[in-house]
């Protein structure tokens, strides 16, 4: 292919690809026109998806498919436009950073779920405990053993917070 076929093969997928199906085929979560930037690590959605490509409000950067496609898979370009269909068949080589990056995200994925449910167990104990410290009779051995353990599983909930929140 030569380069000014390579040009206009890029206008073209520029123009045909749908960004929002990209973000979808890279498991990025789009709600109403808005996700959250994969450029920089934040906690609510400041990116804005058009048809052709992102804004993001954080960083003022503007993305079109190549380049959403290269930070997500962490490829070149030429990589990236193997991936969006620029070649009749792409190369093993962009199968294989996609599924790199892929398999990447699912670990982020995963690593967040299991914060998520020890947080979430770790909150249910807290409760529990101070439920029976307002069943019990004050300064009862009951009361007294869960108003000692309630100190310590707050002090492990809020580690747990603060290592989630750096």
């Amino acid at each position: 292919m030569t380069l000014k076929e390579k040009k206009e093969r890029k206008e073209e997928i520029i123009t045909t690809k749908n960004m929002f199906q990209v973000l979808e085929e890279y498991g990025v979560v789009v709600k109403r026109r808005m996700c959250r930037c994969m450029f920089h690590h934040e906690k609510n959605p400041s990116m804005k998806v058009f048809k052709d490509g992102v804004q993001c409000f954080v960083c003022g950067r503007n993305w079109n498919v190549f380049d959403v496609v290269m930070q997500l898979t962490g490829c070149d370009f030429n990589t990236a436009f193997d991936l969006l269909g620029g070649n009749d068949k792409p190369s093993w080589k962009s199968y294989v950073a996609a599924a790199s990056a892929k398999r990447k995200r699912l670990q982020a994925k995963q690593v967040v779920t299991h914060q998520t449910k020890m947080f979430m167990e770790q909150r249910a104990i807290v409760l529990a405990l101070k439920d029976i410290i307002d069943s019990e009779t004050p300064y009862s051995d009951l009361w007294c053993e869960c108003q000692n353990r309630v100190v310590y599983e707050e002090y492990k909930l809020d580690q747990m917070i603060s290592e989630v929140s750096r």
